[in-house]
């Protein structure tokens, strides 16, 4: 799909592609278009996206219905994350870390 931290914009696009690039899972219908995506650390059952609204994590399995959780509800925001459980946040002229476990 993408490289670790790779930006790219996907416009109007609903399905993931899993880390082993098996299959395509449509998991939910997103309007807004997607700036950053990566996967959440070592994990291939969660990506991290980032849209024009926020920043959010969204599970990726093979049930209907995929939980989707907001982690930052600020306007155009970037994000990259590290491998040492670590969130950058950029929001215009604002950095922000985010640790996690």
């Amino acid at each position: 799909m993408f490289q670790n931290g790779q930006t790219k914009t996907l416009k109007h696009r609903n399905t993931f592609v899993t880390p082993d690039c098996t299959q395509e899972l449509n998991v939910i219908n997103i309007i807004k278009d997607i700036k950053t995506i990566d996967f959440f650390g070592e994990r291939d059952d969660v990506v991290i996206f980032s849209t024009e609204e926020g920043i959010f994590a969204l599970e990726l399995d093979n049930r209907q219905y995929h939980n989707v959780q907001e982690i930052y509800d600020r306007s155009d925001p970037d994000f990259r994350l590290s491998s040492k459980n670590t969130m950058f946040i950029k929001r215009k002229d604002q950095y922000y870390t985010l640790k996690y476990k």
